[in-house]
């Protein structure tokens, strides 16, 4: 791809990052309000959803408890992570005027990502219930 093309484009890990970002600043006052109320799967079934305590989790990384959102929603801390890492190795990689290899990486294994999701949703389900 050409700077040119890679210029004109929003890095989709930053755009991500920044979205989770906006999230994670977010949750405490959502949290705090109890704007988002309950669990409408979790009141119905009387079992939490894949992503329960995920508001919790993101309140508890605004407060730089890492450990503490970890027990609370793992996946999705994780995940959060894991978006805020791409977001900045996407920004440094467009401002140098490349593409990002993780797009490519992603590409190449969307058949092993095609499994591993699912069963990283379904870990992360079994776990909520357990506690």
């Amino acid at each position: 791809m050409s700077r040119r093309a890679i210029e004109r484009t929003v890095p989709t890990g930053a755009l991500f990052a920044a979205l989770t970002l906006i999230g994670i600043a977010l949750s405490p006052f959502l949290n705090a309000t109890g704007l988002l109320g309950s669990c409408a799967f979790q009141a119905r079934l009387a079992m939490p959803c894949p992503t329960c305590h995920t508001t919790r989790a993101f309140a508890a990384l605004a407060h730089a408890d890492v450990p503490g959102a970890f027990a609370i929603q793992p996946l999705f801390t994780a995940g959060a992570l894991l978006l805020i890492v791409w977001g900045i190795a996407d920004l440094v990689q467009w401002r140098a005027g490349r593409e990002s290899p993780l797009a490519n990486l992603i590409a190449r294994h969307r058949r092993i990502m095609a499994i591993l999701i699912p069963c990283a949703i379904t870990a992360n389900w079994v776990y909520l219930a357990s506690r």
